[in-house]
C-alpha cells in the first residue's frame, strides 16, 4: 500500500466505516433501551442532521479557506443540498419501484 493509495481511498473508506460505525452504535442503543419503532427513527433522524451540519460546517470551512464569496458559498451550499435532495429521491423512487404494485 503506497501513500498515494492512502491518500486518495483511505479518508473515504475510513469515513464510510465510521459512519457504518455510528449507524450500529445507534442501533444498539436503540435495542438496549427498547426505543420502539418511533424512538429508533427519532435516533436516526438525530444521526443523520449530525451528519448533514457537518457537512454544512466542512463546506463552510471550505468557502472560508478558499475565499469563494458569498455567491461561491452559495453554490457550493446548493450543490451540497442537490446531492442531499438526489440521495433522497433516489431513496423514495427505489422505495416506490419495489412497492409498485404489478398490474
Amino acid at each position: 500500500m503506497s501513500d498515494q493509495w492512502l491518500t486518495d481511498y483511505g479518508v473515504t473508506i475510513g469515513v464510510g466505516a465510521l459512519i457504518l460505525f455510528m449507524v450500529f452504535i445507534v442501533w444498539d442503543l436503540a435495542k438496549r433501551s427498547h426505543a420502539g419503532k418511533f424512538g429508533t427513527m427519532i435516533l436516526y433522524i438525530a444521526l443523520a442532521m449530525g451528519v448533514i451540519l457537518f457537512m454544512v460546517f466542512i463546506v463552510w470551512d471550505l468557502a472560508k479557506r478558499s475565499h469563494a464569496g458569498k455567491f461561491g458559498t452559495m453554490i457550493l451550499y446548493i450543490a451540497l443540498a442537490m446531492g442531499v435532495f438526489g440521495f433522497l429521491i433516489k431513496i423514495i423512487i427505489g422505495y416506490l419501484l419495489n412497492n409498485a404494485s404489478g398490474q
